[in-house]
């Protein structure tokens, strides 16, 4: 199958539920995903959750469910798209809201249970975010277990502006999957400082970084856990806007005591 991983602007179309094959060059969904989608207002952020979850060539139809946290999601015109398909609309993640969603999917059979995404928008504007004990914390660390179906693993997605003091510490380690898009460099040499040997030393991830950001909407997206081909299986990949390898590449190799994980 021919995927085109390019990111188009959001259109009017009707979201239909079909199981197909999956790109290679998308995240590693085999343990599911727990993904921060980080950029300051207008960069894109819901343009690329929209192509992500709305998309044959991406993920459109893999999930039998989906639900939406945040406080002015349902006025989101990119994501209504996915909102009138699904529903699901929530203006909060309060641990009752959490608790919600956690108990439809557990108390579901194991072998019938749908496999789902959750994406949380505009985090810290909500309340019972940041909590190191919250019901989002909890889900943070067992999204693989409560969002998986009977047969295909779940997801869950983080929009904000910012990643470092918005994001706890507790919930950014649960996260095996970074899209960054513009924001300022106070921000990104903090995630390069944290992630640097995952993606082929400082100097590389700056240098991948400027080139992703450096395009009309361009977002670096990174995989802790590789992607779908084999022989990137548990080990860390990067792309530009999902289609082009940028690591490891001839630019920018993997390096020996990168941080490959098994």
């Amino acid at each position: 199958m021919d995927f085109d991983l390019t990111i188009y602007p959001p259109k009017k179309q009707n979201i239909k539920h079909d199981h197909r094959e999956i790109s290679p060059k998308l995240p590693n969904i085999k343990g599911g995903i727990c993904a921060v989608l980080a950029g300051r207002p207008h960069s894109g952020k819901s343009t690329i959750a929209l192509n992500y979850f709305g998309r044959k060539a991406f993920m459109y139809g893999f999930y039998d469910r989906m639900a939406f946290c945040g406080a002015s999601v349902e006025y989101d015109t990119t994501l209504s798209p996915l909102i009138e398909k699904f529903g699901n609309v929530f203006d909060n993640c309060e641990d009752s809201t959490i608790n919600k969603i956690i108990n439809y999917q557990l108390d579901q059979p194991d072998d019938k249970r749908d496999n789902m995404a959750l994406v949380l928008d505009d985090c810290l504007s909500m309340s019972g975010f940041d909590k190191r004990n919250s019901k989002v914390a909890r889900l943070s660390a067992q999204y693989r277990h409560i969002l998986k179906g009977s047969t295909k693993s779940g997801a869950l997605w983080f929009l904000n502006q910012r990643i470092y003091g918005s994001i706890p510490l507790h919930i950014r380690a649960s996260c095996n999957v970074w899209i960054i898009g513009v924001m300022n460099w106070e921000q990104l040499n903090q995630f390069i400082a944290e992630f640097k040997s995952s993606f082929g030393g400082e100097d590389a991830l700056r240098g991948m970084i400027k080139y992703c950001l450096g395009q009309e909407h361009g977002f670096f997206c990174g995989y802790l856990d590789g992607d779908n081909q084999p022989e990137n299986h548990g080990k860390p990949v990067a792309y530009y806007n999902f289609d082009e390898q940028i690591f490891p590449s001839e630019k920018y190799p993997r390096l020996t005591g990168d941080d490959d994980r098994l």
